[in-house]
Formats: structure tokens, C-alpha cells, sequence
């Protein structure tokens, strides 16, 4: 069984390029994950997002529900009442898609 994305959040960096933060579920602890983007399609993963903070000290700590603060614009995010699988949708501004 393949896993998913639940509890998106995404903004656009200055250069363009579309960042992605979410909770990964590995079937023992969700974390706090990241992928890239330069068209809101084709997305590079990046793993959990503490893999190698302090030598690997937090990567068997749960994290969930990050967010990016810093002068991007906000894409997509979850809309209360959504959860992961519920196939809530929310439409990016750009028009590219729909982010699920």
C-alpha cells in the first residue's frame, strides 16, 4: 500500500520554485516531510524534513503539520474539517491544478 500526503501546505519561493511540507506516514511515525516543485506537478521528495538535524537525533520523533514563514506566497493549504484521505482539494492560485 502506497502512502500519501495529508496536511499539505505550500508556497512559492522567490525563485519560483513551488515547496511543499506534509505529514508522511510510514505505518510507525508520521514526520514532517518535504518536496519541491517548479511546476506543481513533477515533484522531487526530499524525505522528513529532521533527517539529518543533529546527526539524525529527531528522526524517530513524530512531527506533523510544519509550516514555511518567510516573504513566499501561501499555495495551498488544509481547510478545516479536511483531513488526508478525505479528498478535500484546494486549487492553487496559479491556476496549474488541482493539489490533493
Amino acid at each position: 500500500m502506497a502512502g500519501g500526503v495529508e496536511d499539505p501546505r505550500i508556497v512559492e519561493s522567490h525563485d519560483g520554485t513551488y515547496v511543499l511540507t506534509y505529514t508522511q506516514w510510514n505505518r510507525d511515525v508520521p514526520r514532517l516531510a518535504v518536496a519541491t516543485s517548479r511546476d506543481l506537478i513533477v515533484w522531487t521528495k526530499h524525505g522528513p524534513a529532521f533527517a539529518h538535524a543533529s546527526g539524525g537525533k529527531y528522526l524517530r520523533f513524530e512531527s506533523k503539520s510544519g509550516a514555511i514563514s518567510a516573504e513566499s506566497r501561501v499555495i495551498a493549504s488544509s481547510r478545516p474539517g479536511c483531513m488526508g484521505s478525505t479528498g478535500c482539494t484546494s486549487r492553487p492560485r496559479s491556476g496549474a491544478g488541482d493539489v490533493r
